[in-house]
């Protein structure tokens, strides 16, 4: 019901769906349909497309499937980076998936662009399936991103932001390997402000399930997080004016979340429901919220979920990098975070 009403709302929000200008048939040259002149729209005819060098969608184009299905039209890459996005662009309605013996970097990436918009996607396989860096104006709409890293204790998350402002996330899910602590799958912001998560499911992460690293009115609402390889929810670094309300976590190995309380200011936590999360029984770790620093640093209201809802006195330290510089190759603007855990 809900993933329905989201559809047909944002469906009158765009209006119908733009005319096709170039139709494919399965095989087809993209990258020369996308680079003709007059052509805005670019639609792709149900099968399979090979990409063997990363697919630049200009400026001001958009890409769509026709299938009835996500799975109905591939991108089967064999690119370091599968689809890079331009300004004003749009990718809808189609499954990016590794070639056998390809692991790319990227299956989507946006550097330093704005007014995106991916929708109906899947994307699988990648070492980082969805980044977006240095960007403004991002829309992911029921985007299902799964299967990315590379099975290694190294954290490559799903979707890595960084440095970028007004994200809208809604929908769709990121499916992590279940390899933690410290391994991939999470949703990891950096720098950014006004990222908003909406209703996405986040399973198996092997590092925390959301990670929210000096990310300024940031909010995670209706997300239903399952089995974090470390914390459901992990807000740090000076992210302020944090908002969680009405989310589902459960199983985490660690905690339901934890707040950064020395650095952080004005977190606010409504209508939140832990379950049975701290799994690896650590000592000073509970079910619901932990926090270093003071409590006075956000509010929680109406958390439910039995056990200990709420423990502070969590020290911080340093261990390790969340990424290593060369997942990022040349991308510019990628400052080398420290992975930031909590004893």
């Amino acid at each position: 019901m809900k993933r329905g009403l989201f559809a047909l709302l944002v469906t009158a929000s765009c209006g119908s769906a733009i005319a096709c200008d170039i139709t494919l048939s399965a095989g087809g040259n993209i990258q020369t349909a996308l680079n003709t002149s007059g052509v805005t729209e670019v639609c792709l005819s149900s099968g399979s497309y090979p990409v063997t060098s990363t697919l630049a969608i200009p400026a001001n184009k958009h890409l769509r499937g026709l299938g009835a299905t996500m799975d109905s039209v591939v991108l089967i890459s064999s690119a370091n980076r599968t689809v890079s996005m331009g300004n004003n662009t749009r990718l809808r309605n189609l499954k990016i998936q590794a070639a056998s013996g390809y692991t790319p970097e990227y299956g989507i990436l946006a550097h330093q662009k704005s007014n995106v918009t991916l929708w109906d996607l899947k994307v699988q396989g990648n070492k980082i399936n969805v980044g977006l860096n240095q960007c403004t104006t991002v829309h992911v709409w029921n985007v299902f991103m799964s299967m990315n890293g590379t099975s290694s204790s190294a954290a490559e998350p799903n979707m890595w932001i960084n440095s970028s402002n007004t994200v809208d996330i809604q929908w769709g899910e990121a499916l992590g390997r279940n390899n933690g602590p410290g391994g991939d799958g999470e949703i990891a912001t950096y720098n950014s402000s006004g990222v908003s998560i909406y209703g996405t499911y986040v399973t198996n992460s092997g590092a925390s399930a959301i990670y929210m690293v000096n990310c300024d009115d940031c909010s995670v609402t209706n997300a239903t997080i399952t089995r974090a390889g470390e914390w459901g929810l992990d807000i740090v670094q000076g992210s302020d004016d944090f908002f969680a309300d009405s989310n589902s976590i459960a199983l985490s190995r660690w905690g339901g979340s934890v707040f950064d309380g020395v650095n952080n200011t004005n977190g606010l936590y409504v209508d939140n429901v832990f379950t049975n999360n701290n799994t690896g029984g650590y000592g000073p770790y509970c079910n619901g919220i932990n926090y270093s620093g003071s409590a006075s640093s956000f509010v929680a209201t109406g958390s439910t979920g039995g056990g200990t809802l709420l423990c502070g006195s969590i020290a911080l330290r340093v261990e390790g990098a969340l990424l290593d510089r060369s997942l990022c190759g040349s991308v510019a603007g990628w400052n080398l975070s420290s992975r930031r855990l909590w004893a």
